[in-house]
Order: structure tokens, then C-alpha cells, then sequence
């Protein structure tokens, strides 16, 4: 059964900064405010977030405040920039304002589950593009020769993977979203939240012992992943690209890595609004020189099965669906 409570320790500090728009209504020096860690970065937090590791690094990166926010009454889209970074506007949820450096929550529902929902969902992905990472819409293992990542259309079985993976004792970098990072001349895949999100029909074929109810939102159970996540960051050693079709595996040649990455990108839509074509284009022609391949998946192809093609060992198939 994956469940495991955390406890996770406060820090008590002031902290000053600038207001965006709408008035600050939170009072720091008395409060509790912890902080977590995740895809390298020490994120302090009034805001409630499941699945990160507690930190007691002093030095923070990101803070992550409840403030009231003005939403703008012309607007375009549910994502708009302004004041420095990027607005996510999620009705009946909350309103999220990014910085590189800050992410202001103004929740319009006590459910703290859905705001945690987009808060490690787009928000972060909207934070790691700030930040200077490739966020790539995949999942992310450590594998014997360095970290593989699976990346592929929602529903080819991304996330089935990763928690078959997971199963085998296979230690996981990411179940959605891999942060990557240039380092020294590397590629540097940084862990993300430690849960898996599964859909009700994944968790019965791979028989996941559940307690609890599936999120209301995204109708998934959320699985605690602590102790079989990585902590910290590692070489990216191959790109695997999943697509529904007779099996077959290939090597990418040429421009296809490149072309694949662009279009596994997680949420590219804020790369136009944050003006970041140049720079993240020319990190992506240097990320399509890692090992990339092409994997056709049946789809009644057993997980178990579909390991073998990438570790090389035999393990014990079951009746399970892909």
C-alpha cells in the first residue's frame, strides 16, 4: 500500500516584500510557515502543499504567500502576464500570480485540494520556465545507465509506466512533469512532488492497494511516493517517446528529437507569454543530442512486459493493461 503521513516542521520569520495588486492579508510574523524542497529549490509556504519534503534550509528561493488579488477585467485567456510574471486564473478555485522568486494564492475555495491541484500542477510548470528549466510533460525514472524519461500523448501510459516502475522498486524522479536543468555541460533532472496521480481503472489493473476517495477534479487517486523518490538531482541519460502502434523501437535521427521535445513541452502555451522562445530553443537543440527514441506501445501491452525493453531484466508479467 503507498501511504505515508508526514510531519513536517515550522519556521517562524518576517519576512518583507512588495505587495502586487489588492492588499496583503497575511500577517508573517506569526505565523507558522513551513518549508519544503522540490526540483532543487527551497519553497517556503502559508499555503498547504501535500507531497514535498520538508526542509530546514534558511535560504529560500520561493515564497509562496495567500494574498488578495485584483483580477484584471480585460483579459484574454486564463493565463495572463503582468506585474512581473505570469497570472493563472482558475475559476471557483483560485487566482495565482508567478515570479521567479514568489507565487501569491488568493483562493476562492476551501477545498484544499483543488488548489493544491493547480498550484504543483501549472503554477509550478509556469514557475520552472522563470527559473530557467525545461519542464517536459513526462515521467522520469532512474535507470541503471542515468535517468530515463517517457514522454507521450495523455493516455499512451505515461503514468501506468511510472507506477509499474515503481512497483519494481524503481526510484522516480517524476510521475508528470520532469524538471530539467543545464549544469556543468549536463542535463540535470530535478525531483518533483513525490506522488503519483492514477487513474481508479490504472489503480484495479495494477492491483494498488487505495484508501480514500479519487481527487473531484482531475477523478485520480494521489498516492504518496516518499521514500521511492529521489531527493536529488541526476544525469538525464535517454529520451523515450511513447505512441500507440504495433511494437516497435527506433533511434530519432536528425531533427526528430528536437521536433518530439517542442511538442512534449508542459504547457508551451507560457512560452509566448513570457517571451521565452530564444533562450528555451536553443536549450532544447542542445537536449535533442541526448539519446532519443521512438517506442510504438499496443494497447494491451502488459507494463511488466514493457519494462523488460528498458532495463533488460526479466520480472513476472501480469495480466495488466498499458
Amino acid at each position: 500500500m503507498f501511504s505515508l503521513s508526514l510531519t513536517i516542521g515550522c519556521l517562524f520569520v518576517s519576512v518583507g516584500s512588495t505587495p502586487l495588486k489588492g492588499s496583503r492579508e497575511l500577517n508573517r510574523e506569526t505565523k507558522c510557515v513551513p518549508s519544503y524542497t522540490v526540483f532543487g529549490l527551497t519553497m517556503e509556504s502559508s499555503v498547504p502543499i501535500r507531497h514535498l519534503l520538508p526542509t530546514e534550509n534558511k535560504q529560500v528561493d520561493v515564497r509562496i504567500l495567500s494574498e488578495s488579488l485584483e483580477l484584471p477585467k480585460s483579459r484574454s485567456s486564463w493565463y495572463f502576464t503582468g506585474d512581473n510574471g505570469l497570472y493563472i486564473y482558475v475559476p471557483q478555485v483560485a487566482l495565482f500570480h508567478v515570479s521567479e522568486d514568489r507565487i501569491a494564492v488568493n483562493r476562492f475555495t476551501k477545498d484544499a485540494e483543488s488548489v493544491d491541484l493547480y498550484l504543483t500542477g501549472s503554477v509550478f510548470g509556469a514557475l520552472l520556465y522563470l527559473r530557467g528549466f525545461i519542464p517536459l510533460h513526462g515521467c522520469s525514472v532512474n535507470l541503471p545507465g542515468g535517468v530515463a524519461t517517457f514522454m507521450g500523448q495523455s493516455g499512451v501510459g505515461k503514468s501506468t509506466l511510472a507506477a509499474t516502475f515503481f512497483q519494481r522498486g524503481y526510484q522516480l524522479f517524476a510521475d508528470d512533469v520532469t524538471a530539467i536543468q543545464v549544469q556543468e555541460d549536463h542535463f540535470r533532472v530535478w525531483p518533483s512532488p513525490h506522488r503519483l496521480r492514477l487513474l481508479p481503472e490504472t489503480v484495479k489493473w495494477l492491483d494498488i492497494e487505495v484508501s480514500g476517495k479519487p481527487e473531484a477534479l482531475s477523478g485520480k487517486f494521489v498516492l504518496d511516493g516518499y521514500g521511492r523518490f529521489s531527493q536529488v538531482a541526476a544525469n538525464l541519460s535517454e529520451l523515450n517517446f511513447l505512441c500507440r502502434g504495433p511494437e516497435k523501437t527506433r533511434r530519432l535521427q536528425t531533427t526528430e528529437p528536437f521536433l518530439k521535445l517542442i511538442n512534449n513541452l508542459y504547457r508551451p502555451e507560457f512560452i509566448d507569454a513570457l517571451a521565452l522562445h530564444e533562450g528555451l530553443f536553443l536549450a532544447l537543440s542542445d537536449l535533442a543530442r541526448i539519446p532519443s527514441f521512438s517506442h510504438q506501445v499496443p494497447l494491451y501491452r502488459y507494463p511488466s512486459e514493457l519494462i523488460n525493453n528498458f532495463v533488460g531484466v526479466e520480472v513476472n508479467s501480469k495480466n495488466l493493461c498499458l
